[in-house]
């Protein structure tokens, strides 16, 4: 069973992932992530060789993604760290900041709601 390692603790423990080994890239972009310095946190991530899938739902993909006859799917689940920034709208404003610029990729923004519980409850 996995668990939940705060990368924004204790970064070093990003060798305990075993979707980060061998994936540079991912591992890049869940450490720069959970930078102390940045308003980010991450709370999961995977790595397939399959096409999205989001139970329930329906990812949109461009017509060139749909019918790709390989496949290589990462996700990563991030949140702000700041609670008050967990907003619709800051996540809509990410959403039209990075979707214009992915450089070969196709970026999908999922939102759902999320629930944060502290030490106490």
């Amino acid at each position: 069973m996995a668990r939940y390692v705060d990368l924004r603790l204790h970064p070093d423990d990003f060798r305990t992932i075993p979707e980060l080994t061998d994936r540079p890239q991912l591992k890049e972009l869940v450490l720069a992530l959970n930078d102390k310095r940045g308003p980010f946190m991450t709370h999961g991530v995977a790595f397939g060789l399959a096409p999205p899938y989001e139970p329930g739902g329906q990812i949109l993909l461009s017509s060139e993604s749909s019918s790709a006859t390989h496949w290589c799917t990462s996700y990563v689940t991030f949140s702000f760290w700041q609670m008050s920034l967990n907003t619709a709208e800051e996540y809509m404003a990410l959403y039209e900041r990075f979707t214009g610029d992915a450089r070969g990729t196709e970026i999908c923004f999922i939102i759902q709601p999320a629930y944060f519980l502290t030490l106490f409850e």
